[in-house]
Protein backbone atom coordinates (compact mmCIF):
# COMPACT_ATOMS: atom_id res chain seq x y z
CA UNK A 1 0.00 0.00 0.00
CA UNK A 2 2.71 1.99 0.79
CA UNK A 3 4.55 2.21 -2.51
CA UNK A 4 1.10 1.87 -4.33
CA UNK A 5 0.36 5.74 -2.52
CA UNK A 6 3.84 6.94 -3.83
CA UNK A 7 3.21 6.07 -7.10
CA UNK A 8 0.07 7.93 -7.07
CA UNK A 9 1.73 11.22 -5.64
CA UNK A 10 4.32 10.94 -8.04
CA UNK A 11 1.62 10.48 -11.06
CA UNK A 12 -0.09 13.22 -9.96
CA UNK A 13 3.11 15.51 -9.14
CA UNK A 14 3.99 14.68 -13.08
CA UNK A 15 0.68 15.59 -14.14
CA UNK A 16 0.71 18.80 -12.41
CA UNK A 17 4.03 20.00 -14.10
CA UNK A 18 3.05 19.41 -17.47
CA UNK A 19 -0.16 21.16 -17.21
CA UNK A 20 -0.49 24.45 -19.38
CA UNK A 21 2.03 27.05 -18.63
CA UNK A 22 0.74 30.33 -18.17
CA UNK A 23 2.37 33.31 -20.18
CA UNK A 24 2.12 36.90 -19.74
CA UNK A 25 1.04 38.85 -22.60
CA UNK A 26 0.71 42.60 -22.98
CA UNK A 27 -0.99 44.55 -25.80
CA UNK A 28 -2.85 47.77 -26.55
CA UNK A 29 -6.58 48.54 -27.01
CA UNK A 30 -7.01 48.38 -30.45
CA UNK A 31 -10.09 47.43 -31.71
CA UNK A 32 -11.28 45.30 -33.83
CA UNK A 33 -7.26 43.88 -33.71
CA UNK A 34 -7.73 43.85 -29.41
CA UNK A 35 -9.91 44.77 -26.91
CA UNK A 36 -12.09 43.96 -23.92
CA UNK A 37 -15.35 42.53 -24.29
CA UNK A 38 -17.72 41.70 -20.96
CA UNK A 39 -14.14 41.98 -18.96
CA UNK A 40 -12.07 39.32 -21.57
CA UNK A 41 -9.48 40.79 -24.02
CA UNK A 42 -11.16 39.92 -27.87
CA UNK A 43 -9.56 40.81 -31.10
CA UNK A 44 -8.44 39.32 -34.47
CA UNK A 45 -4.92 39.57 -33.74
CA UNK A 46 -5.98 38.09 -29.48
CA UNK A 47 -7.85 35.19 -30.84
CA UNK A 48 -4.56 34.45 -33.40
CA UNK A 49 -2.80 34.72 -30.06
CA UNK A 50 -4.82 32.08 -28.13
CA UNK A 51 -5.05 29.88 -30.82
CA UNK A 52 -1.01 29.92 -30.52
CA UNK A 53 -0.58 28.84 -27.12
CA UNK A 54 -3.58 26.78 -26.71
CA UNK A 55 -1.60 24.89 -29.69
CA UNK A 56 1.65 25.22 -27.26
CA UNK A 57 0.30 23.81 -24.47
CA UNK A 58 0.29 27.51 -22.81
CA UNK A 59 -2.33 29.50 -21.22
CA UNK A 60 -2.46 33.68 -22.61
CA UNK A 61 -2.64 35.85 -19.84
CA UNK A 62 -3.10 39.32 -21.25
CA UNK A 63 -3.34 42.91 -20.18
CA UNK A 64 -4.29 46.00 -21.94
CA UNK A 65 -2.06 48.64 -21.26
CA UNK A 66 -1.55 51.85 -22.55
CA UNK A 67 1.04 51.05 -25.62
CA UNK A 68 3.83 52.89 -24.38
CA UNK A 69 3.74 51.18 -21.16
CA UNK A 70 2.86 47.61 -22.53
CA UNK A 71 6.07 48.25 -24.80
CA UNK A 72 8.16 49.10 -21.77
CA UNK A 73 6.62 45.86 -19.97
CA UNK A 74 8.24 43.50 -22.80
CA UNK A 75 11.53 45.83 -23.10
CA UNK A 76 12.52 45.63 -19.87
CA UNK A 77 11.05 42.10 -18.15
CA UNK A 78 12.02 38.74 -18.67
CA UNK A 79 9.41 35.96 -19.98
CA UNK A 80 6.71 38.98 -21.34
CA UNK A 81 5.33 38.66 -24.45
CA UNK A 82 3.96 41.70 -26.84
CA UNK A 83 1.78 41.61 -29.88
CA UNK A 84 1.21 43.56 -32.06
CA UNK A 85 4.51 45.28 -32.50
CA UNK A 86 5.61 46.77 -35.44
CA UNK A 87 9.22 45.75 -36.96
CA UNK A 88 11.12 48.03 -37.61
CA UNK A 89 15.42 48.77 -37.64
CA UNK A 90 15.05 50.92 -34.26
CA UNK A 91 13.60 48.06 -32.43
CA UNK A 92 15.04 45.01 -34.16
CA UNK A 93 17.72 44.69 -31.51
CA UNK A 94 15.42 45.10 -28.70
CA UNK A 95 13.73 42.08 -28.91
CA UNK A 96 13.05 38.55 -29.98
CA UNK A 97 10.69 38.34 -32.66
CA UNK A 98 8.74 35.51 -32.98
CA UNK A 99 6.59 35.54 -35.84
CA UNK A 100 4.59 38.06 -37.81
CA UNK A 101 0.41 37.64 -37.26
CA UNK A 102 -1.18 40.70 -39.60
CA UNK A 103 -0.21 43.13 -41.52
CA UNK A 104 -1.29 46.97 -41.68
CA UNK A 105 -1.72 48.63 -45.03
CA UNK A 106 -1.41 52.61 -43.26
CA UNK A 107 -2.62 55.78 -44.85
CA UNK A 108 -3.37 59.62 -43.73
CA UNK A 109 -7.23 59.45 -42.60
CA UNK A 110 -9.81 62.28 -42.40
CA UNK A 111 -13.78 62.28 -42.25
CA UNK A 112 -15.20 62.31 -45.72
CA UNK A 113 -17.01 66.03 -44.28
CA UNK A 114 -13.44 67.46 -43.79
CA UNK A 115 -13.48 69.01 -47.44
CA UNK A 116 -11.16 71.40 -46.05
CA UNK A 117 -8.56 68.80 -45.64
CA UNK A 118 -5.91 68.21 -48.38
CA UNK A 119 -3.22 65.80 -47.86
CA UNK A 120 -1.36 64.51 -50.59
CA UNK A 121 1.84 64.04 -49.13
CA UNK A 122 3.74 64.03 -45.22
CA UNK A 123 4.51 67.95 -46.25
CA UNK A 124 0.84 68.57 -46.74
CA UNK A 125 -0.21 67.39 -43.48
CA UNK A 126 2.11 69.69 -41.16
CA UNK A 127 -0.41 72.25 -42.29
CA UNK A 128 -3.13 70.29 -40.26
CA UNK A 129 -3.41 68.89 -36.89
CA UNK A 130 -2.36 65.24 -36.61
CA UNK A 131 -2.92 62.52 -34.02
CA UNK A 132 -0.73 59.99 -32.66
CA UNK A 133 -0.14 57.07 -30.30
CA UNK A 134 2.66 58.04 -27.55
CA UNK A 135 5.54 54.93 -28.69
CA UNK A 136 4.04 54.18 -31.57
CA UNK A 137 5.74 53.28 -34.73
CA UNK A 138 3.87 55.96 -36.80
CA UNK A 139 4.97 58.50 -34.08
CA UNK A 140 9.02 57.87 -35.22
CA UNK A 141 8.04 58.32 -38.72
CA UNK A 142 6.48 61.78 -38.14
CA UNK A 143 9.59 62.61 -36.16
CA UNK A 144 11.30 61.68 -39.09
CA UNK A 145 9.60 63.83 -41.66
CA UNK A 146 10.32 66.99 -39.39
CA UNK A 147 6.61 67.22 -37.70
CA UNK A 148 6.92 69.32 -34.10
CA UNK A 149 4.74 67.33 -31.28
CA UNK A 150 2.32 70.25 -30.09
CA UNK A 151 2.89 72.17 -33.04
CA UNK A 152 1.68 69.64 -36.01
CA UNK A 153 0.95 66.91 -34.14
CA UNK A 154 -0.20 65.78 -30.17
CA UNK A 155 -0.03 62.28 -28.29
CA UNK A 156 -2.39 59.86 -27.06
CA UNK A 157 -2.38 57.26 -25.15
CA UNK A 158 -4.48 54.70 -27.17
CA UNK A 159 -6.48 54.36 -30.39
CA UNK A 160 -9.47 54.81 -29.87
CA UNK A 161 -8.93 58.17 -28.37
CA UNK A 162 -7.76 59.33 -31.86
CA UNK A 163 -10.96 57.87 -33.53
CA UNK A 164 -13.02 60.07 -30.72
CA UNK A 165 -10.69 63.19 -31.61
CA UNK A 166 -11.24 62.34 -35.16
CA UNK A 167 -15.10 63.01 -34.85
CA UNK A 168 -14.83 65.75 -32.90
CA UNK A 169 -12.68 67.07 -35.09
CA UNK A 170 -10.20 68.30 -32.48
CA UNK A 171 -7.50 66.86 -35.36
CA UNK A 172 -7.94 66.67 -38.67
CA UNK A 173 -6.28 62.99 -39.32
CA UNK A 174 -3.93 60.40 -38.21
CA UNK A 175 -2.30 57.56 -39.85
CA UNK A 176 -4.19 54.65 -39.32
CA UNK A 177 -5.22 51.35 -41.65
CA UNK A 178 -8.84 52.62 -43.08
CA UNK A 179 -10.53 49.43 -43.03
CA UNK A 180 -9.17 48.43 -39.44
CA UNK A 181 -10.73 51.74 -38.39
CA UNK A 182 -14.18 51.70 -39.94
CA UNK A 183 -14.43 48.54 -37.75
CA UNK A 184 -13.19 49.56 -35.23
CA UNK A 185 -15.83 53.08 -36.01
CA UNK A 186 -18.87 50.62 -36.25
CA UNK A 187 -17.89 49.27 -32.63
CA UNK A 188 -17.87 52.61 -30.87
CA UNK A 189 -21.09 53.46 -32.56
CA UNK A 190 -20.14 56.20 -35.07
CA UNK A 191 -21.26 56.31 -38.91
CA UNK A 192 -17.67 54.62 -40.94
CA UNK A 193 -18.78 55.85 -43.76
CA UNK A 194 -17.70 59.51 -42.66
CA UNK A 195 -14.02 57.65 -42.66
CA UNK A 196 -12.19 58.21 -46.17
CA UNK A 197 -8.50 57.29 -47.08
CA UNK A 198 -6.76 60.49 -47.89
CA UNK A 199 -3.35 59.57 -48.47
CA UNK A 200 -1.40 55.83 -48.83
CA UNK A 201 1.45 55.50 -47.68
CA UNK A 202 3.37 52.11 -48.91
CA UNK A 203 6.38 52.19 -46.86
CA UNK A 204 4.23 52.26 -44.00
CA UNK A 205 2.38 49.06 -44.79
CA UNK A 206 4.13 47.30 -41.72
CA UNK A 207 4.01 44.15 -41.01
CA UNK A 208 2.53 43.33 -37.13
CA UNK A 209 4.08 40.73 -35.21
CA UNK A 210 4.45 38.65 -31.55
CA UNK A 211 7.83 39.42 -29.56
CA UNK A 212 8.98 39.05 -26.34
CA UNK A 213 11.70 40.29 -23.63
CA UNK A 214 15.12 39.38 -25.04
CA UNK A 215 15.99 37.23 -21.67
CA UNK A 216 12.55 34.95 -22.38
CA UNK A 217 13.38 31.85 -21.89
CA UNK A 218 14.47 29.58 -25.07
CA UNK A 219 12.04 27.13 -24.70
CA UNK A 220 9.08 28.92 -24.21
CA UNK A 221 10.13 30.82 -27.28
CA UNK A 222 10.71 27.90 -29.94
CA UNK A 223 7.44 26.00 -29.02
CA UNK A 224 5.63 29.44 -29.64
CA UNK A 225 7.44 29.80 -33.08
CA UNK A 226 7.01 26.43 -33.87
CA UNK A 227 2.93 26.80 -33.45
CA UNK A 228 2.76 30.20 -35.05
CA UNK A 229 4.21 28.78 -38.42
CA UNK A 230 1.84 25.57 -38.14
CA UNK A 231 -1.12 28.42 -38.75
CA UNK A 232 0.16 31.16 -40.25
Amino acid sequence: MYFYQISVFFCLFSISCVSARVLEFVTENAPPLQYIDKGKVVGKTTAFINQVTKNSNFKADIKILPWARAYQTALTQKNIFIYPLVRTAEREENFIWIGKIYTLKLSWAKLKSRTDVSINNPEDAKNYKTGVIRADATYNYLIKNGFIKNDNFIVVSELPLLLELLYSEKIDSFIVDITLLKEMAVLKGYDAHQLVSEFDIPKLNYHLYLATNLNTDPVLIEKLKNNLHGIN
